[in-house]
């Protein structure tokens, strides 16, 4: 029986689970830092990932499977993915530094925490409208 096998190396940035679909039917869910094997029949397979809480799928890899044959489809997320943590912190600084130069801060805590929720909000929301992983069929 032939097998597919898709590893996806751990990454800080995107850790959450996403959901495997093979030939478009739900086989199993992949955290970061994990692979996982599924026994197919041989003949052409497509397979293709979804974040749960994305509507859309990435583009999907169709693989050729002959009889006893096995392939490996590595994840990986988009190359802009490691920097996006340092970026936050740094613009969460910047706030920090424009409030306490340009205001007074003993009266501020609140408002700070507000432009910080919503600083983190606006990540989030971004990082997920972006969502991307690259998957590569291996021998």
């Amino acid at each position: 029986m032939a097998k597919i096998t898709i590893d996806r190396p751990f990454e800080w940035c995107k850790q959450s689970n996403v959901n495997i679909y093979i030939d478009d039917e739900k086989v199993g869910e992949l955290n970061s830092g994990k692979n996982i094997e599924f026994e197919v029949l041989p003949g052409k397979h497509k397979v293709a990932l979804k974040k749960k809480s994305i509507m859309g799928f990435n583009k999907p890899v169709t693989v050729n499977l002959g009889i006893d044959e096995n392939k490996t489809i590595s994840v990986k997320s988009f190359k802009y993915g490691p920097a996006m943590m340092p970026i936050l912190l740094l613009i969460l600084f910047s706030i920090y530094l424009i409030v306490v130069n340009l205001f007074d801060f003993e009266g501020l805590y609140f408002v700070v925490i507000a432009v910080y929720a919503v600083v983190v909000f606006l990540f989030m929301y971004f990082n997920a409208k972006n969502f991307h992983y690259k998957m590569e069929a291996t021998e």
